[in-house]
């Protein structure tokens, strides 16, 4: 028996884009980055969108919500973490704990989820997902990256169907930002 959309779990869990010089805002690329991902995103209908309260997710987020127009729920959890907490994530048990907080809410869902945030929250997310040490996960996350996880419900694991993808950008857009 074919399963219904209400009953999975995917998540899409998307960076920010470019930020500008100052790192709290968007930068005149990343809003470009924002409205082409809203237009590639736009015929899913997500249930719920989850966001950072930083002001380049926030500002990520409204321009995707423009086509969506769903209900956001901000959270710290998604805030950003500085490098060394993916690196060290024993030294670090509070911020682990804010995202792990996000994790069990998220693994919970039905249906499709938007998650905005940050290169290495999404990276600590991502290790969460597949069940590996933070400190492992060195995957790059390009600005608006999108990585699509999908739960298998019966067996109660996650599988990443695709990883960072910046295929609704021109090349010219594609700009990997260092950390």
């Amino acid at each position: 028996m074919k399963k219904k959309d209400g009953d999975r779990l995917q998540i899409y869990l998307i960076r920010h884009g470019e930020k500008d010089k100052e790192g709290k805002h968007l930068s005149q690329n990343g809003i470009k980055q924002s409205k082409l991902l809203a237009k590639e995103l736009s015929k899913i209908k997500f249930n719920k969108i989850y966001s950072s309260d930083l002001e380049r997710c926030i500002e990520t987020t409204n321009l995707l919500n423009k086509k969506f127009k769903i209900k956001v729920l901000y959270k710290s959890g998604l805030r950003e973490v500085k490098g060394k907490v993916k690196e060290f994530p024993k030294k670090h048990k509070k911020e682990i704990s804010n995202i792990k907080t996000v994790y069990n809410k998220l693994i919970k869902e039905k249906g499709k989820i938007l998650v905005i945030s940050s290169g290495i929250v999404n990276r600590i997310l991502l290790s969460m997902f597949l069940k590996i040490e933070p400190s492992k996960a060195n995957f790059i996350q390009n600005p608006t990256g999108v990585n699509l996880i999908d739960k298998n419900i019966e067996k109660n694991r996650f599988r990443i169907l695709y990883m960072n993808s910046t295929s609704h950008l021109p090349d010219k857009l594609k700009i990997r930002q260092i950390e």
